[in-house]
């Protein structure tokens, strides 16, 4: 995007209106993904279970999704290199590198520490194992 003037104008992640319209249709295809996934698994589980276990991934990646956004705009206003996109495209790469290792450990690490706790009870803590 030029301004008048023939500079580049900075990226903004929520250039108004438009904005808005991209995040809206955003949300609506990650609900239809759902709908669809629901909808092609068969009936391995309720509607209910379904809406609990997609629940939790929703809600996530939307707080995930919110704070990057507001993130990426703070940083885009306050620090001296780069504008809102560059610094949403970087928090959202180390947030799926780096962050999901982190996870993957502190997940293993909690594991652990409660299996030798807990002993035989621990298992209902193992994550994956539902049935």
């Amino acid at each position: 995007q030029f301004s008048g003037a023939g500079t580049m104008k900075p990226c903004m992640v929520l250039p108004g209106l438009y904005g808005l319209l991209v995040q809206a249709l955003l949300f609506i295809c990650c609900v239809a993904t759902l709908v669809w996934k629901k909808v092609s698994e068969g009936q391995r589980r309720s509607w209910f279970q379904f809406s609990l276990d997609s629940s939790k991934q929703f809600i996530g990646a939307g707080c995930v999704h919110i704070l990057n956004l507001l993130c990426a705009t703070l940083m885009g206003a306050y620090m001296k290199h780069g504008d809102q996109c560059e610094w949403y495209w970087l928090n959202i790469m180390l947030d799926t590198t780096l962050g999901v290792w982190v996870e993957y450990l502190l997940l293993m690490i909690i594991t652990d520490a409660l299996d030798s706790l807990l002993g035989e009870a621990a298992q209902d803590f193992h994550s994956g194992d539902y049935w």
